[in-house]
């Protein structure tokens, strides 16, 4: 009887699926209009953290393919819309990795017209380290009604690697995304 529940319990224990991407291997990233200069990602990122003592990030291409359909998808599909993909249905998680999104309007012409706003990356990475000011690290929290986990995602120490893309939305408009392994943010951890 024992050894009949032994080999039922064997044979129901399924593997546990490893949800982080498979290791670093050459990744297509998907064409878009905006290019993404990996040395300015971190550059900027490494910046901030290294002023609080964090070790620095680095680069992942397979991330960068991840986080370009991402900014694709919300460029052409969503309306433009920041939307983290958990908020369609997808883990906020997913595949194990911390996701920052950002949007940076068009030109208006005197004419009305738009037109795409060249920025780089610095820009981007500092607009996410500007809700430092809404976050209290004594509290571990963000002022009330502000932003500052896209801060926290930047500085959280156990994060390694990052990958980021971005695309432009029809209406000139940009959408930027980055994503982290491993993610930040947890409650009731802090990110430093």
């Amino acid at each position: 009887m024992a050894a009949s529940f032994a080999a039922l319990l064997v044979s129901c224990a399924a593997p546990i699926p490893d949800l982080r991407p498979p290791p670093e291997r050459k990744t297509e990233i998907p064409a878009t209009d905006i290019t993404v200069d990996p040395e300015s990602v971190l550059e900027a990122h490494n910046a901030i953290r290294n002023q609080l003592g964090i070790s620095p990030l680095r680069w992942s291409q397979q991330m960068a393919a991840y986080s370009a359909e991402w900014a694709l998808f919300l460029s052409n599909e969503a309306g433009c819309d920041l939307r983290y993909r958990g908020t369609i249905g997808l883990p906020l998680h997913k595949n194990g990795l911390g996701e920052n999104l950002y949007r940076h309007e068009a030109l208006v012409t005197s004419d009305g017209g738009r037109r795409i706003d060249e920025i780089d990356e610095r820009t981007v990475v500092v607009g996410w380290a500007r809700e430092a000011a809404n976050f209290d690290y004594v509290t571990n929290t963000c002022a009330l009604n502000a932003v500052c986990e896209n801060y926290t995602q930047v500085v959280w120490a156990d994060s390694a690697v990052v990958g980021c893309g971005a695309a432009s939305c029809p209406n000139k408009d940009q959408i930027w995304v980055c994503n982290y392994d491993p993610p930040g943010n947890f409650n009731q951890q802090r990110p430093y």
